[in-house]
């Protein structure tokens, strides 16, 4: 799978939908299987957008997102605690502030009925996972990747089933 970024002309214009390439690897198998969730989550949120009505999807995959983004990032600042990675308060931030912005969202798609909410979510969501993988999270790879600390600390970490589709 790969990932094409198609340049918005106007604000009409939609990025394409994620797709998982290596390039979005952090070295942490678990991790990356966390971030390929989140990529078909993200996804399902967008084929929700493209419909009219759907405020009830839209509500129930955000709810999805909610809950494995807290899983995922309790995953991952555990391998990153484990790795000492000493920039780890500000990455635990970023993850902060997603899960407050996911709660405003979360609690604003029910109250409004406009149909284009569901594409500026998506919109958002796609643009702050792809910038979160290649910035943020690659920032803490080389502390983690092929490390038995990160692996061990990733494993430790129950994992969070749930049907995506």
């Amino acid at each position: 799978m790969s990932f094409r970024r198609i340049r918005r002309r106007n604000e009409d214009e939609a990025l394409a939908s994620i797709e998982w390439t290596d390039r979005l690897s952090v070295g942490v198998p678990l991790l990356d299987a966390d971030h390929r969730l989140f990529i078909e989550l993200i996804n399902a949120l967008e084929g929700n957008a493209k419909y009219p009505g759907r405020q009830f999807e839209i509500a129930d995959t955000l709810a999805a997102l909610d809950q494995y983004a807290k899983h995922h990032f309790k995953r991952e600042e555990e391998v990153m605690r484990a790795c000492e990675y000493p920039h780890i308060e500000r990455h635990i931030e970023k993850h902060k502030q997603f899960i407050d912005y996911l709660n405003t969202i979360r609690s604003n798609v029910n109250k409004n009925k406009d149909d284009k909410i569901g594409k500026d979510i998506t919109e958002f969501m796609k643009e702050w996972l792809v910038h979160h993988i290649l910035v943020e999270d690659m920032e803490y790879r080389p502390y983690v990747e092929n490390n038995a600390r990160a692996s061990a600390a990733a494993q430790a970490c129950r994992p969070l089933f749930f049907d995506v589709l």
